[in-house]
């Protein structure tokens, strides 16, 4: 069992200068790192190296239009989720921090755009609204980008509107104390299973 790491969100590939390797441009994680918490990681990889391809493809020579047009691509393609990550990122840790004490988030999570809805906004609309539902998952799967969904005024209404709805009823979720108790049973567990026990 390995533990999934969280690396620091990063941009990389906006740089405009040439690359000290000429002809050589990063791509997937070495020009963007977003929360794999998300698992947008591969989906971006992918996009961003069929757009240079094709970048490469248009523009043989080697030199300052082949690095600018790779900026450009990474900032259209890759800034859009950087900044989405960023501040789903923060406010996703500071509501855990604050759990953990038993305490409120100190600072309310700021969204990247003015006026855009929070994650946690949308996702608990998505539980009674099934438009709203759907455009989120095709956020969270990279098939639309955020602004394409969280900026449209519709979409926006829909989420004010679920704010006060009544929410479906269901088990609530555990307690910290409770999931890490249950962590504790399962790892007890493995281990006995896999005779590591004490190693």
């Amino acid at each position: 069992m390995r533990a999934m790491t969280v690396p620091a969100n990063a941009l990389r590939g906006t740089v405009t200068a040439p690359p000290e390797v000429a002809g050589v441009f990063p791509v997937g994680d070495a020009a963007c790192v977003t929360d794999p918490m998300y698992g947008r990681g591969l989906s971006l990889a992918l996009a961003h190296a069929f757009r240079l391809a094709e970048l490469l493809d248009g523009t043989p020579e080697v030199g300052g239009a082949r690095a600018a047009g790779a900026a450009r691509i990474a900032e259209e393609l890759l800034r859009p989720w950087y900044e989405q990550t960023v501040a789903d990122t923060s406010a996703r840790t500071a509501l855990w921090r604050a759990r953990a004490a038993g305490t409120e988030p100190a600072v309310p999570p700021v969204a990247p755009v003015p006026g855009r809805p929070q994650l946690a906004a949308v996702a608990a609309a998505a539980t009674v609204d099934a438009v709203v539902w759907r455009g989120l998952t095709r956020m969270l799967m990279t098939l639309d980008t955020p602004a394409a969904v969280f900026d449209d005024p519709g979409f926006r209404e829909r989420v004010a509107a679920a704010a006060g709805a009544a929410r479906p009823a269901g088990p609530p979720p555990p307690s910290r104390a409770e999931l890490v108790a249950a962590l504790s049973r399962t790892a007890t567990a493995v281990a006995a299973a896999t005779g590591t026990e004490g190693g």
